[in-house]
């Protein structure tokens, strides 16, 4: 299996902050609207890679998470 990237690092730590800093608030004044709520989550959901591994379909070498693979082996290297 393949390390994740620094960007992809980033982004995952980026979901975490949406969801924790959702929770405080939360925590802190009550919960949000459903629309609010939806909102947050999306905005998560977007930082967080769409495959939990992906593939090169030329040499079928795991590239790691991601939201697509690779179709050709110059497309990794």
């Amino acid at each position: 299996m393949s390390t994740i990237t620094d960007e992809q690092a980033e982004d995952i730590q980026e979901a975490r902050e949406i969801l924790v800093n959702m929770l405080r608030s939360v925590e802190e004044h009550g919960p949000y609207s459903a629309e609010a709520t939806c909102t947050f989550l999306r905005q998560a959901i977007l930082c967080l890679p769409r495959f939990s591994e992906t593939f090169c379909s030329s040499c079928s070498k795991a590239l790691g998470p991601g939201n697509s693979g690779a179709s050709h082996c110059g497309d990794h290297k």
